[in-house]
């Protein structure tokens, strides 16, 4: 698997669909999640982060996601790349953080913080 297809595959693993931030269909429907994308060389550690998308009056299912993807990078996950190496995924700091829509009070984001770092065998 290639660099830019394993950050695609990490943010795709919690079920609800996922787009580079660059890259959002136009018809796309909440909820999603929206990532940066960049790689790095090996043992260069990049802080990326990205960004849960729920509509509803209640934070609880957004938060909910947040929550998910907290536990699963609790002890830091490994993806397998080609040629012997892979992504190591830790969660950066602050890991989560709420923000308000101003322009729709329905939308419910949260930016999630993560540190990336691509790794030989």
């Amino acid at each position: 698997m290639s660099k830019w297809r394993a950050i695609q595959h990490f943010w795709e693993s919690f079920n609800i669909p996922a787009y580079d931030a660059q890259s959002v269909p136009k018809d796309a429907e909440l909820p999603y999640i929206t990532y940066e994308a960049q790689t790095g060389s090996l043992d260069g550690v990049l802080s990326l982060t990205s960004s849960i998308w729920y509509r509803g009056s209640s934070w609880t299912d957004v938060c909910n996601k947040a929550d998910e993807i907290d536990a699963y990078l609790n002890n830091g996950i490994t993806i397998p790349l080609d040629d012997g190496q892979y992504l190591w995924i830790v969660k950066g700091s602050p890991f989560a953080q709420r923000l308000a829509d101003e322009t729709d009070k329905q939308v419910k984001r949260i930016i999630i913080n993560i540190q990336a770092e691509f790794l030989a065998r």
